[in-house]
């Protein structure tokens, strides 16, 4: 009968724990990256975060936008990821709309950079679109190098995306 009981409390304290929501795997995790180009941080730019094994369900995932220090705060779910970098110069000058319609904007076009149709050019190539002022590899999904396992144990996780 104790034996029984010695059985019982390891399931129980299980079930609480997935009950409640502990170690899910599809709960989002906050962190933040910061981006360095040319030996100086990068602000205004976009990071985005794609699985590198789809499932489908990309639910918690935030893009980021950097601050003035290059540091952008994400979120998503545990698991390996790519990280897409992109900052696009508008008409009016590099990035002079406000970080949070960028963001909109550039979650838009997601899928096409996980297709490796990012229509983004890299520094100094002419497009005739928003030019990207980053290099073009860190906007496509298939070329970026940069990777990122989540939760990371690094307090800030840093990318230097070279000259």
């Amino acid at each position: 009968m104790k034996m029984r009981n010695l059985f019982l409390l390891p399931a129980t304290v299980f079930g609480l724990s997935v009950m409640i929501g502990c170690n899910d795997p599809l709960a989002a995790v906050s962190f933040e990256v910061k981006i360095i180009h040319d030996g100086k941080s990068v602000d205004k730019a976009l990071v985005s975060l794609m699985p590198m094994k789809p499932d489908g369900n990309s639910t918690g995932m935030k893009p980021g936008v950097t601050d003035a220090n290059g540091i952008a705060k994400l979120s998503a779910p545990s698991g390996e990821y790519k990280v897409l970098v992109t900052k696009e110069e508008s008409a009016m000058g590099a990035m002079s709309m406000d970080p949070k319609d960028m963001a909109k904007d550039m979650t838009k076009n997601m899928g096409k950079a996980m297709m490796g149709k990012n229509t983004l050019k890299g520094k100094g190539e002419a497009t005739s679109g928003p030019k990207n002022l980053l290099p073009a590899q860190f906007g496509v999904y298939d070329k970026t190098t940069l990777k990122i396992t989540v939760p990371t144990t690094e307090k800030v996780v840093t990318f230097d995306l070279g000259k």
